[in-house]
């Protein structure tokens, strides 16, 4: 939503109909599509997501990502985008204490953005 308010050279409203709008989260990415920065979340420190089943979040350079069975290992997988951005190599047997710090961010995101985990719709 930020990218096309930034396209549509409009700013979010504070309200619609008379009811209070909740702040945006994100940004545009704009400027990456314009080459001028190099990812998406140039200076986002915290971005996640959940879609049917499928999770995510970023902190950072970090990220950890959960997929259903059989589509993934059903667990959380753990990755460092600056040394494997394609997510190859899951660091979560070898940095258990990063995947539980983040893990715990999620939940938190989860929790302050009213996130419902939905179960999986693939068997």
């Amino acid at each position: 939503m930020p990218t096309l308010l930034d396209v549509a050279g409009a700013a979010q409203p504070d309200a619609i109909d008379g009811r209070k709008v909740l702040p945006m989260q994100g940004q545009s990415v704009l400027d990456l599509f314009a080459g001028k920065n190099e990812t998406a979340y140039a200076g986002a420190s915290r971005v996640g997501y959940e879609l049917f089943s499928f999770k995510g979040f970023f902190d950072g350079n970090w990220k950890i990502v959960w997929l259903p069975k059989p589509l993934g290992t059903g667990n959380w997988e753990l990755f460092d985008l600056s040394k494997d951005p394609a997510e190859l190599h899951d660091l979560s047997a070898e940095q258990p204490g990063k995947l539980e710090e983040m893990v715990a961010l999620w939940n938190e995101y989860k929790k302050d953005n009213g996130v419902l985990d939905v179960p999986n719709p693939v068997k």
